[in-house]
């Protein structure tokens, strides 16, 4: 989806910074994230499978808002498109794009587990220049 282009899997300095710097925080918070985002990619699937307009408007909104609170750009960007798909009953490529959404949780799910086995680093925030 060309609106992903460009955007970070995970802004880790936003994640960061909305779990007050602590970074043991937000390792339970993304992983609550991921718990959570597998439930709604289940509703999204089924309502892609269905026809389910109003069902897939609701799931994807739900995961865009919890993907933009943890950082998850390309996640939240793919269900905005959904959520859009849903809203305008437009359904005809609401197959691939959920399979777009998949992909794009699966990347970031990696990228979360990773970190909270502390295989990754945050990386340090570019010194601003005053």
């Amino acid at each position: 989806m060309p609106e992903q282009q460009g955007l970070p899997v995970v802004d880790w300095e936003m994640a960061l910074e909305r779990s007050l710097g602590d970074e043991e925080l937000l390792k339970e918070t993304l992983a609550l994230f991921r718990e959570s985002a597998q439930e709604q990619m289940s509703g999204i699937l089924e309502a892609v499978k269905t026809s389910d307009a109003a069902l897939l408007r609701d799931k994807a909104h739900s995961l865009k808002g919890s993907a933009a609170t943890v950082g998850a750009e390309r996640v939240a960007a793919a269900a905005r498109e959904l959520e859009r798909m849903g809203r305008d009953g437009e359904l005809a490529a609401a197959a691939g794009a959920a399979g777009s959404l998949v992909a794009e949780l699966a990347t970031a799910g990696d990228l979360m587990r990773r970190f909270e086995a502390g295989e990754i680093a945050i990386p340090a925030p570019e010194p601003s220049r005053a």
